[in-house]
């Protein structure tokens, strides 16, 4: 009788306090604009780019949320003396470039 109330107990426990984790996709506005515009607010900041890289992400259709994920080249630009960045995605697709973020109060951890 004890081995089933303890194995209640491990299956109560189990059952009750499995915690499920997952993210989820959200919608986040960015900004998109020909190279002309999004280079001359970069320039108009004094950023400099310091950083390439390729994004793994997902992006929109007319259909919704793409399923597959794509490669995005990536670019970060900074201005050391203001501390303002800009991140920015370029869309081969649809021969736009995004700003996914720009901000203030640069804190560079180590040198790169």
């Amino acid at each position: 009788m004890k081995n089933i109330y303890k194995l209640l107990l491990v299956i109560s426990l189990m059952t009750f306090s499995n915690k499920s984790m997952s993210g989820m996709w959200n919608d986040k506005p960015v900004m998109c604009a020909e190279k002309q515009e999004v280079m001359y607010t970069i320039q108009e900041k004094e950023e400099s780019l310091v950083f390439n890289a390729v994004s793994l992400t997902k992006v929109r259709s007319k259909e919704g949320l793409q399923k597959r994920i794509v490669t995005l080249p990536l670019q970060i630009y900074v201005n050391h003396d203001t501390k303002t960045y800009t991140i920015v995605e370029y869309h081969d697709e649809h021969k736009v470039y995004c700003i996914i973020s720009y901000g203030t109060d640069l804190a560079l951890l180590q040198n790169l």
